[in-house]
């Protein structure tokens, strides 16, 4: 028996590509998905396209890309957050909606994931989505390590970014039943992660966080190595990507939105390709 599962990689204001390619789907009435799981800014595009908020991300990144205070670097430099994650909660739960209603009767029983750290354990947290902590497991997933210093508390456990330790849950969605797997990249075919210069400046920041330096050093290794496992998959598993061709302009963090509409046009372009093609 075929079980579909829908898995989305973060990639931050990134994810505007993660946009393009969803809202399409949308357009086309296309989810044969029996299973979504997301990590990072993933969790934020799947819950639109559960939703059935066409455009809600891309509205969402605009929005936090025009902000003067959402990210701040003199903010982080004085001792505080260079992003500042309650703005997006209060986007999210007040200001502009998903509209968790809606998203429940849509996702009906399949089940939505959200892939989290557990940052005393350093280990992958899988939570399936509540609507009673639904915003706040999806800002857990977001938590940039140093970039916003507290992390989130989820139950009893301080979480950060999921993407720290899972970047693209391909083998979460095997361990849970899935054989054919559509992963919506943020990063092209090719890309091989290494930490920047600047990467390894924070890392050296937090060189005291014995847990955080394990990750950040592994960072590198666990994505690559995920590459190479949906390059090869286990017998009996069907792995297909859906990734920009070029590397996207926008990066991570920005308060620039000169790129976005690009980025977002080259993810309905993809999208529209896998559709033809599948």
């Amino acid at each position: 028996m075929t079980k579909t599962a829908l898995v989305v990689e973060g990639g931050g204001m990134r994810s505007v590509f993660t946009a393009g390619v969803l809202d399409t789907f949308l357009d086309h009435g296309y989810d044969p998905f029996d299973l979504f799981i997301g990590s990072s800014a993933g969790t934020l595009n799947l819950s639109a396209f559960i939703a059935g908020q066409k455009k809600y991300s891309v509205r969402l990144i605009n929005r936090l890309a025009k902000s003067d205070t959402f990210v701040d670097w003199s903010r982080f430099i004085k001792g505080g957050n260079a992003m500042e994650l309650s703005e997006l909660h209060d986007v999210l739960s007040l200001h502009d909606p998903i509209d968790l209603i809606q998203a429940k009767r849509r996702l009906n029983s399949r089940p939505f994931v959200i892939t989290s750290c557990n940052k005393l354990k350093g280990k992958a947290s899988y939570q399936h989505a509540e609507p009673s902590r639904w915003f706040q497991q999806i800002i857990a997933s977001c938590a940039l390590p140093i970039v916003f210093r507290p992390g989130i508390k989820l139950d009893n456990d301080v979480h950060i970014d999921g993407g720290l330790v899972d970047p693209i849950p391909v083998r979460k969605a095997v361990d849970l039943g899935a054989n054919n797997i559509i992963v919506i990249r943020t990063r092209t075919r090719k890309w091989k992660e290494k930490l920047s210069l600047l990467e390894r400046l924070l890392t050296y920041w937090v060189r005291h966080d014995t847990v955080l330096t394990k990750l950040l050093d592994n960072y590198s290794n666990e994505y690559n190595n995920t590459c190479e496992f949906m390059r090869n998959p286990p017998a009996g598993i069907n792995i297909i990507e859906i990734a920009p061709d070029e590397e996207l302009q926008t990066p991570t963090l920005t308060r620039e939105i000169s790129t976005l509409e690009n980025d977002y046009s080259a993810g309905i372009k993809a999208a529209n390709l896998f559709l033809q093609r599948h």
